[in-house]
């Protein structure tokens, strides 16, 4: 037993000292964004995805390495980091290799910021939470899906109006953005659903 509180105690070092110098390595990698070299950012990111695969979850970053587009693996990552901080488990599922995304890159990487602040809000404040993110990919369509424990009963369209917000449950923030965006595409669908306890999104975009 002894032992075994010896390697967590070393392991929770380990994770926040890498954690305190996360955001270091995130300015290191945005030099090599703002100079326009993609290529040794694509590898500088690479070489992250493999030295944090032991300390953060080595099978979320195995599923990490699946996705080559740069700017959804630096939101995943940084979310990663952030919930394990805070004890959150967090399990990544990708399909399919994805290469690219078949909607504007910026409004993608909006709505998966929306979708997992949402998620993280909703249960950051609950015992034994978790977090699922889900990349289904395929030669017809990439849906985005997140879930989460909710026990709230607040009704789902009111949590889609424009301003929702609820100090005692989060779930909703944002979800009108992400729905607006999405309405100017006519590839993408979004799309909510609360069964048995579980909130998820699902954001579908066809080729």
């Amino acid at each position: 037993m002894a032992h075994l509180l010896s390697h967590n105690t070393q392991q929770y070092e380990l994770t926040s000292n890498f954690i305190h110098d996360y955001n270091g390595i995130l300015l290191s990698l945005n030099g090599y964004l703002d100079s326009g070299d993609l290529e040794g950012a694509k590898k500088y990111l690479h070489s992250i995805v493999d030295y944090s695969a032991d300390i953060l979850g080595s099978k979320y970053y195995l599923e990490l390495t699946k996705i080559t587009v740069t700017p959804v693996i630096a939101v995943l990552s940084t979310f990663s980091e952030k919930a394990t901080n805070l004890q959150i488990d967090i399990a990544l599922t990708v399909t399919r290799p994805l290469y690219y995304v078949n909607m504007d890159l910026i409004d993608f990487i909006r709505c998966l910021n929306i979708l997992l602040n949402n998620a993280f809000e909703s249960v950051q404040d609950q015992p034994n939470s978790f977090i699922q993110v889900i990349f289904e990919n395929n030669e017809k369509y990439l849906s985005l899906i997140i879930k989460n424990p909710d026990t709230s009963t607040i009704p789902l369209e009111k949590i889609m109006k424009k301003g929702f917000s609820s100090k005692s449950n989060h779930s909703g923030k944002g979800l009108h953005i992400v729905s607006k965006i999405c309405n100017n595409y006519n590839n993408v669908h979004f799309a909510i659903h609360r069964i048995n306890g579980i909130f998820t999104t699902t954001l579908t975009i066809h080729y």
